[in-house]
This record gives structure tokens, C-alpha cells and sequence, in this order.
């Protein structure tokens, strides 16, 4: 034990963290999807959220005990997941690049929930600077090189060429 009760090691309280008596689970519902964080994971970034549970919400709590959010829930999954761990979202396959479509709607959700810090990430495109594609070139003569060539992890793409040896 620690002089200040803690039970510790190495210097790491092993106690866990209880949330504040004010900090009350909340059940959001999106669409069909219900979502439960706690009220301080909503509030600490958005004044949308501190508006919303500051005010009288009788007509937003469902039968449920829910809160209606009237929001695309696969959007606002990562608006909820932005405001649990400040992490970004990143929406970028190797085939097709970002979806640049996805990330115009996230903005739009951002901004109606008033998260200042995700709007700017998402309006000065930052997401195309946090993926690096490279591509390499490899040329292979018979079937046999080639074969050598497209084992292992990576991704091809193959175009042949045909051609005379003179």
C-alpha cells in the first residue's frame, strides 16, 4: 500500500478509476442503434451535448430511456469514438483511395454537433496527409520469374506484354 492507500505497482495506482458521482451513464439511441458512454465523454468536447443535457429533455428521452439523436449512426459512431479518445477517423482503402464522400458527411455531423477540433481536421483535409501509399514496379520475363514474384503478402497487379525477341 502507498501512503495515500493506493494499492500499487511499480508506481501504478492498480485501482481503477470510478467516474465521478456526476458522471452518469448515458443510452443514446442513433437510427436503430443504441450507443452508452458516459456524460462527460459527450459534454468535454461538443457545446452541442452540453446544451442538449443542460436543457429540458423530456421530448428527446424515448420509452426506453434513451436519448433520440437524430444522426446517421454509422457516422455517429465515429463522432462518439472521436469524443471518447480524440482519435480520428481515417476511411482509406488501398484499392480505392479515401472516401472523400464519407469524410463531407462526417464534417457535416461534426459541425451539427459543434466539435470544433474534428471539424478542423476534417475541413483542412489533414486525413490525406495521415496515409502514405507507395507503389513499386517489378518486371518479370516467364512464367517462372513472375511466379517468384507474386509470392509472398503483397498486392498485384499484373500487366502483360507480348512482344517478338529478335
Amino acid at each position: 500500500m502507498s501512503e495515500n492507500g493506493d494499492s500499487s505497482l511499480g508506481g501504478v495506482p492498480t485501482a481503477i478509476r470510478q467516474p465521478a458521482p456526476t458522471d452518469e451513464p448515458i443510452t443514446l439511441q442513433a437510427g436503430e442503434q443504441r450507443f452508452t458512454t458516459l456524460l462527460s465523454t459527450l459534454t468535454s468536447k461538443s457545446p452541442w451535448f452540453r446544451a442538449f443535457f443542460s436543457g429540458n429533455l423530456k421530448d428527446a428521452r424515448l420509452p426506453s430511456d434513451a436519448y433520440l439523436i437524430d444522426a446517421d449512426a454509422s457516422l455517429f459512431a465515429h463522432i462518439l469514438n472521436y469524443l471518447r479518445r480524440g482519435v480520428f477517423p481515417i476511411f482509406h482503402n488501398i484499392k480505392t483511395g479515401h472516401d472523400r464522400l464519407r469524410y463531407v458527411r462526417l464534417l457535416e455531423e461534426a459541425r451539427y454537433f459543434q466539435i470544433q477540433e474534428l471539424v478542423k481536421w476534417l475541413e483542412e483535409e489533414v486525413y490525406l496527409r495521415a496515409v502514405k501509399t507507395s507503389y513499386v514496379t517489378d518486371q518479370a520475363q516467364g512464367l517462372e520469374a513472375l511466379a517468384t514474384l507474386l509470392k509472398g503478402e503483397r498486392e498485384w497487379v499484373v500487366y502483360p506484354t507480348f512482344g517478338t525477341k529478335r
